[in-house]
Formats: C-alpha cells, structure tokens, sequence
C-alpha cells in the first residue's frame, strides 16, 4: 500500500548553504503537490475500506469476528516530514553563516581600530609593551584623546573669555553657562564637570552637571 504514496524528490546539496531560496519554493511546491495527491489517495481507500466494512457486514453479520478484525485495520497515514526537518535546518545555516561573517566583519573593524590606536600613541611618543599594550592600545588612545579635547576647548574659552552651555543649565536662570575650569557654572547653582564621547578618532566632549 506505502507504493500509492507519492513522495517529494528533494535533491539536497551536500552543503546546507548552497540551497537558494528558488529551490526552497520549489521543494515547497513540490512538497505540498505530495501532499495533496496523498490526500486524494487516502479518501480512495477510505471509500473502499467503507465498502469493505458494508460488504462483511452483509456475509458475516455485525457481530462477527471478521467484522471485528476489519475495524481494527486502519488505512496508514501519509507521512514525509523531509521537508519539514529540513528546512528548519538550511534556516539555521543561513543565521549561523551570517552571525560567523558579521564576526569576521566585526573582528576585522577591531582590528583596524587597534591599529590606529597605535599609531595614534605611538605618534605621541608612547612605547607599545610599556606604555600600552594591544588590549589597552584603544581605552588609552580614547582617554588621550579626550585630554587633548578638553585642554583645546578650555585654552579657546580662556583666550575668547566666552562660556558654553551644559547638560542640566535648564535648572539655572540668567546663566551664561560654564567657563570649562571652575567647579560651578557662572550662576553658581550647578557643579559641572567635562563628560566625554565618541572615541580617539572623533572625540566628542562636553560640559554635564553633577
């Protein structure tokens, strides 16, 4: 009886990743095809199992053992879970290969930031294995960086005689904002200090109250 099912043809490569989403579609096509002729031929026997039952019933009676026999048989259920054991599989292999890229990728931009780290000390006369290693090279270069900001913004504050404002001046009135050195704004109502962002390549620094 297994012989009238009809089962999917599925021509899988030996690696997972070479399956493209048009052999998806169409082992999905091919699939449900299947699944639908299955049906088909499932209804057939059941009709003739209905017959058959009808049939005992009229040579051997209700009660009779064969009758008996004939309801316990049932007819096999198609079954072919190729398709659906697979796919999840070929999804998974897709989502692996391009967390692995997305790590090459992002090893790849560390290592490229290290480099420029180290150039960037070096440039300013720091010695690697002493004054920084590899897996400092970034936080020192950004620390340094930083410095180098905030001495800049507060020579040109000092040299214009101006103020900046600052993150949390809204809580002031008729304030000028922040001179970068004191300890409080111009009002005085807020201690401020400098606050860095970004990193050693585009160093970002501004004045916040604490």
């Amino acid at each position: 009886m297994t012989s009238l099912w009809k089962y999917p043809e599925l021509k899988v490569p030996s690696n997972l990743l070479d399956v493209t989403d048009e052999m998806l579609a169409e082992w999905e096509k091919e699939n449900n095809e299947c699944v639908e002729y299955n049906k088909n031929i499932r209804l057939k026997l059941e009709e003739v199992r209905t017959r058959i039952i009808s049939d005992v019933k009229f040579l051997w009676g209700n009660n009779s053992n064969v009758l008996k026999y004939i309801l316990k048989q049932r007819i096999p259920y198609y079954s072919s879970t190729s398709l659906d054991y697979l796919k999840p599989r070929i999804l998974k292999a897709r989502e692996d290969e391009i967390e692995r890229l997305q790590e090459i990728e992002t090893n790849k931009r560390h290592s490229e930031l290290v480099g420029k780290a180290i150039k960037f000390l070096t440039d300013r006369n720091k010695i690697i294995n002493i004054d920084f290693d590899i897996n400092t090279a970034i936080q020192i270069a950004n620390d340094i960086a930083y410095e180098e900001a905030i001495w800049l913004k507060k020579k040109e504050l000092i040299e214009s005689g101006t103020f900046i404002d600052f993150n949390g001046q809204d809580t002031c009135e008729n304030c000028r904002g922040w001179d970068g050195q004191s300890h409080r704004c111009d009002c005085g109502n807020r201690r401020v200090s400098w606050t860095s962002d970004g990193d050693f390549l585009n160093p970002y620094i501004y004045g916040e109250a604490y």
